[in-house]
Parts: structure tokens; C-alpha cells; sequence
């Protein structure tokens, strides 16, 4: 990696692992649909989990985006590109 990036190890660290949380959505929909399909849940089940994920989510993305404004965007995007890569 270029030492034009000069992003420190661990908050680059903090912003792969904040990425990689949000991907946990993809995950929580599977498992809903299996506790749709599968189980035949109630539909007020179903509110209450969408209820929470909606919570969780919210607060997921937000602490996310903290990680990204601590840190220079910029930089941590273009490492983040190149560590990929």
C-alpha cells in the first residue's frame, strides 16, 4: 500500500469492521424469511423482529458512519479500494 494513504492499522481495522457488520443485514433477512416460511410465525412476530431490525439498523449505520467522519473519509476509502484490490 502507498504511504501516500497513511492510514493508521487500526483504524483502518475499525472501518473493515464496520463495513463487514453491515453485511449482517443480509443475514438477518434470510433468517426472517426462514422464520416466515419454516415456522409459520404471526404476523405480529413478524412486526416485533421487523420492529427491531429497523432499531438495530439504524444504530449499526450510525455507528458506521461515526467510524467514517472520525477518521479521514478519503483516505480510509481509498486503502480500503487498494487493501481489496
Amino acid at each position: 500500500m502507498s504511504e501516500i494513504y497513511d492510514v493508521k492499522k487500526e483504524s483502518r481495522f475499525d472501518f473493515e469492521q464496520e463495513i463487514y457488520n453491515c453485511w449482517h443485514v443480509v443475514d438477518d433477512l434470510k433468517q426472517l424469511y426462514n422464520m416466515c416460511w419454516d415456522r409459520n410465525k404471526s404476523p405480529d412476530d413478524i412486526a416485533n423482529v421487523l420492529l427491531g431490525l429497523q432499531t438495530l439498523y439504524d444504530d449499526r449505520f450510525s455507528q458506521f458512519m461515526e467510524v467514517c467522519l472520525s477518521h479521514q473519509p478519503e483516505k480510509m476509502c481509498r486503502a480500503y479500494i487498494d487493501l481489496i484490490r
